[in-house]
């Protein structure tokens, strides 16, 4: 008998940090570093970032795609790395059916770029933050 797949908050988010931080490592260069970290919050907590405003995410599938080109211009989403960082992040939305989430506008930080993400997804409140800093010349 075959168990049926079903979809767990918790599980993805785990699966989640792990992608992330292999992303983050293949981008990161001698010049640039690329964070980028999910997790289930409590609260929406931006500390020691100033919230600056707000949008509701609509259409998951592009804004993704172009906050994804902004703050790591180089990630290739058509090829195997970027594909999947895509697919992974909108299986929220897809696996769900009362996923809702908003872009995050934050400054206060050293970022080049960045982007943050809060999602409420069954029941599960959601923070995701991706950026890019230049690193310090030795």
């Amino acid at each position: 008998m075959t168990k049926e797949w079903t979809f767990s908050v918790e599980q993805h988010v785990d699966f989640m940090r792990g992608y992330l931080d292999a992303v983050g490592r293949v981008c990161t260069t001698a010049d640039l570093f690329f964070g980028l970290s999910a997790h289930i919050a409590e609260d929406f907590d931006w500390s020691p970032y100033q919230v600056d405003r707000t949008e509701p995410l609509h259409r998951w599938t592009a804004e993704f795609t172009n906050d994804l080109g902004r703050v790591i211009p180089g990630l290739d989403l058509r090829e195997r790395l970027g594909f999947y960082l895509l697919e992974y992040l909108c299986w929220f939305e897809e696996f769900s059916s009362d996923a809702a989430g908003q872009r995050v506008y934050l400054s206060g930080h050293k970022f080049d770029a960045s982007v943050a993400y809060e999602m409420t997804v069954e029941g599960y409140q959601l923070q995701l933050l991706f950026y890019r800093e230049t690193k310090p010349r030795r």
